[in-house]
């Protein structure tokens, strides 16, 4: 895939991430929550995480995308891990 080739050369690029989660979350819009294609997508919003931990609205979409699939602990542990990654002031 194209966007996993450009993020091993430019892992910080935030746009890349977001382009790339987008696609991702598009590809699987019409599968359900319970199908391991999510999974996937999840595993991708970890890694981009790794890079992007002080990106408030990388946090947040990853946390409603959970919520959408029916994850309560693994959304309320997102968003412990948010708070505690972001700084004080980006707390909203």
């Amino acid at each position: 895939m194209l966007y996993e080739r450009a993020l091993r050369v430019l892992p910080g690029s935030y746009k890349l991430w977001s382009a790339y989660l987008r696609e991702r979350v598009h590809v699987c819009r019409d599968v359900a929550p319970t199908s391991r294609a999510w999974e996937s997508v999840n595993r991708a919003y970890e890694r981009a995480l790794v890079f992007m931990h002080s990106m408030p609205r990388v946090w947040l979409d990853y946390a409603a995308l959970l919520a959408r699939q029916g994850h309560v602990t693994r959304t309320r542990r997102a968003y412990d891990r948010a708070l505690r990654a972001l700084p004080i002031t980006q707390h909203a």
